[in-house]
């Protein structure tokens, strides 16, 4: 067990692969909020540095503050790939009778640079996804598959 003045103890489990498993560690002190422009700052140099969508994501996961000021950068210019389109078109256009939070994700989207892709989905898809984000976009990238 580890302890800190300021946190209370954190205890170090290991598991049958022999790798460390850290429980959550709790904060004595009261919430620390930082102001909004220092905020803006941190996140700036952050969507400016090496695997900025990553590293955006991890922020919107710090806490609601870090949130609603990382959201934004998120989708202003979304890396797509293979991998994460299926994601990225659910968020963006989710089935009309799906039960989930609607996410207004789309009025972010500035850039969409969707040539990278091996795509493989219908027209009409990228046609929905295309009216949805289609209000603030400032430059389009059509996937490799012929958009007609």
């Amino acid at each position: 067990m580890i302890t800190s003045s300021k946190f209370s103890p954190v205890h170090l489990f290991v598991n049958i692969n022999n790798t460390m498993k850290i429980g959550s560690a709790i904060n004595l002190e009261a919430n620390v909020h930082l102001p909004s422009e220092v905020l803006q700052h941190i996140i700036f140099f952050v969507k400016n540095g090496r695997d900025s969508q990553r590293n955006l994501w991890a922020c919107c996961l710090v806490s609601r503050q870090w949130y609603s000021a990382a959201l934004s950068l998120l989708y202003e210019s979304p890396c797509l790939t293979g991998r994460n389109f299926e994601s990225f078109s659910l968020t963006m256009c989710p089935p009309v009778n799906a039960r989930v939070r609607r996410v207004e994700a789309a009025q972010f989207v500035r850039h969409l640079d969707m040539s990278a892709l091996a795509y493989e989905s219908s027209n009409s898809l990228t046609a929905r996804l295309l009216r949805r984000v289609k209000e603030r976009l400032e430059t389009f990238a059509a996937p490799a598959k012929s958009f007609s």
